[in-house]
């Protein structure tokens, strides 16, 4: 909503920035309405496939907004909500696609076992965090995926398990408050390219 209300505004409908991500943002909003119309009603296949066009789309307006909404209001209104919603969906896409392999693909997994895929999951998602965190220097998407792992090592078995995705939550926990406090020290700072140096 907040986005919906900043975009629209006099000030901003000559926005480059926004102009750019505008279809991709139209279309990924109309994939997060099908996407929980097809999941609900169980056609699995067309969900996978709508959560993957939804994943491109906002991975589209991540690489599209490059440098810009990085300060200021459009930091909360922009660069925020599409961090957040491109971590989750990440996280979504991830399990969805495990979930399709095993319910529509009927497959077992083999030859890995299921602990040895689900340690295999984690480590993709810390990846993912490591990425993003460090190259994009997108906080709110690490936040998010630390966030999914606290949670998977909260509420699942085995141990090792809990301990993988508990040490990969720490790991972009670290990350995480690490590059909040050298943005906020001003030891930070972007290139005109967009690349990470430190001054």
């Amino acid at each position: 909503i907040g986005y919906a209300v900043f975009q629209a505004l006099p000030s901003q409908r000559t926005n480059p920035a926004l102009r750019r991500i505008g279809p991709f943002t139209a279309i990924a909003s109309a994939c997060t309405g099908v996407w929980v119309l097809l999941f609900t009603n169980l056609h699995f296949t067309a969900a996978w496939l709508t959560i993957l066009v939804l994943l491109g789309s906002l991975i589209a307006i991540e690489v599209l907004l490059g440098d810009a909404a990085r300060s200021g209001k459009a930091l909360w209104l922009v660069r925020v909500p599409f961090g957040v919603m491109l971590g989750w969906v990440s996280a979504a896409v991830i399990l969805n696609t495990a979930q399709w392999l095993h319910t529509v693909v009927r497959w077992n997994g083999a030859p890995l076992t299921p602990l040895s895929w689900s340690l295999l999951l984690v480590a993709v998602a810390l990846a993912l965090g490591m990425v993003m965190g460090l190259v994009r220097r997108n906080l709110s998407f690490v936040a998010v995926m630390s966030w999914a792992l606290l949670g998977i090592a909260t509420y699942v078995q085995p141990q090792s398990l809990v301990i993988a995705a508990g040490l990969a939550c720490g790991a972009l926990a670290v990350l995480f408050v690490g590059e909040l406090i050298a943005m906020r020290t001003g030891r930070l700072s972007l290139d005109l390219r967009g690349q990470q140096r430190w001054v």
